[in-house]
């Protein structure tokens, strides 16, 4: 199984991988050649060396990327920052919540960016140091999606006054009296890094040859079949994880990302099973015993469907059914309502017309991030029958609204996207107005990563009103 990049930009994802390893676990699929679950690894950062210094020597605090910006906004998490040091990234266009950014950004002292180009961080900070291109430097290139690691070498000499990040970061230490820790030439810590390997054979020298297959890396994993759990076995879900949700998994998702309370599903509790954990009588301390496995009710509301809510809207409006009606005020109360949640009045409106979609912000084709990316426009993508419904043409500007702010887009019709989604690629405009103006800062329930996906819109033609991008 080849996992997607998407899955784990949802509040579930972690659940939703978990469940495709359980497929895999179960039908025998693991620890065999041409079986397993693969999107990733973490065999380069455990068994190459670290550039870090040692324990000890330093004071951290880390906070998950989608919520950094809020976090450091905290009165109560002092000291606030006085100097802020980025090098690859972006962090005013690529970090969820943009103006919440630019504010912690505003607030900071003093801000240094290394960087290749004049992307919207470095246009705002006090000192940008030119780096160079992988095309003006010596580098090993070595990622988790793949078992090999290659040698790149420079063909092109630095242009200005550009440094490699090595040469910057250890002369930088050699001022500050850390040259103890960062003795090395740019050469010397490619050296340096491959250092554990060099019997192996897994040396700078080699690499010049040619690109090397990892040694730690085994042909197929798990192959004998020993797991990092506490009982050396596949674990599919611990004990704790299971007994900690308290209602079912389809109304603790919808909990998490802010739909408390919502109409849209329609569950019965006793369906998921009731729970009797007793290490005494299974005398297994991680076994948990489902007594009733009437799992099958998760009964999907039709009425409650948003499309269908929205169409009895209309339905009785045009029959000139006052819209303050009792009738009118139960419908529109079953659709979302984020106002609860997100400190932004941004109820969806009693029209159909007006219901929301699903946003996604997959990677362009042609760029990485917002790098390469930079155009005069944002392209949003919809669905011919969307776009009909909303009255909008392909060429059109349009508003799209989310949580968090609102941008201004050209519409794109595609029929290969769903019906109830909106695709924007991730990435800006020249004005550094980008797709992550909509989108808050929501932690996945596993991993903490960015659950960029459970974000919802609305769209509507662009009128003469809507005259700048929020």
């Amino acid at each position: 199984f080849y996992l997607g990049y998407g899955l784990q930009r949802y509040v579930n994802g972690g659940r939703t991988v978990r469940a495709i390893d359980a497929l895999a676990a179960l039908s025998g699929n693991i620890g065999c050649s041409g079986g397993g679950v693969f999107y990733a690894h973490q065999y380069h950062k455990e068994n190459l060396n670290s550039l870090l210094l040692p324990p000890g020597n330093y004071q951290n605090r880390t906070f998950p990327h989608a919520t950094l910006a809020a976090e450091l906004l905290k009165k109560e998490n002092e000291p606030r920052p006085e100097l802020a040091f980025v090098t690859r990234t972006n962090p005013l266009v690529t970090q969820p919540d943009t103006d919440l950014w630019r504010k912690l950004w505003s607030a900071i002292p003093f801000k240094v960016t290394l960087e290749r180009r004049w992307s919207e961080t470095a246009l705002q900070s006090d000192l940008v140091l030119p780096v160079t291109t992988i095309f003006e430097e010596e580098d090993l290139l070595a990622t988790s999606w793949s078992t090999f690691i290659h040698y790149a070498r420079p063909i092109l000499k630095p242009r200005g006054e550009a440094r490699s990040e090595a040469r910057i970061f250890t002369e930088l230490a050699q001022r500050l009296g850390l040259q103890a820790y960062f003795p090395y030439t740019p050469t010397e810590w490619l050296e340096y890094i491959l250092e554990p390997w060099r019997e192996a054979g897994l040396t700078l020298e080699n690499l010049r040859q040619g690109p090397l297959r990892a040694p730690y890396i085994p042909q197929v994993a798990w192959q004998d079949k020993k797991f990092r759990t506490k009982s050396g076995k596949i674990e599919l879900i611990t004990k704790e994880e299971f007994l900690s949700t308290e209602d079912g998994p389809v109304e603790n998702y919808f909990r998490q990302i802010g739909l408390a309370g919502s109409n849209l599903f329609s569950t019965t509790r006793e369906g998921y099973g009731s729970v009797n954990y007793d290490a005494k009588s299974s005398g297994k301390s991680d076994e948990v015993l489902i007594e009733k496995s009437n799992v099958n009710t998760h009964e999907y509301s039709h009425d409650n469907n948003i499309v269908d809510i929205g169409a009895k809207i209309d339905e009785r409006i045009n029959e000139n059914i006052d819209e303050n009606s009792a009738e009118l005020q139960a419908l529109n109360s079953k659709i979302f309502d984020f106002s609860s949640y997100t400190g932004r009045k941004c109820q969806v409106k009693k029209r159909a017309k007006e219901h929301c979609y699903v946003l996604l912000t997959p990677h362009p084709d042609m760029a990485l991030h917002s790098q390469f990316q930079e155009e005069e426009i944002i392209r949003a993508y919809l669905h011919p029958a969307t776009a009909a419904y909303q009255g909008i043409a392909d060429g059109d500007e349009i508003v799209v609204e989310g949580e968090k702010g609102e941008i201004i887009a050209t519409a794109v019709l595609t029929p290969v996207i769903h019906e109830l989604t909106i695709v924007i690629p991730e990435g800006c405009t020249v004005q550094a107005v980008g797709v992550n103006n909509l989108i808050p800062g929501r932690l996945s329930s596993m991993g903490e990563n960015t659950a960029y996906y459970d974000t919802f819109c609305w769209v509507r033609r662009r009128e003469k009103k809507d005259n700048k991008q929020r």
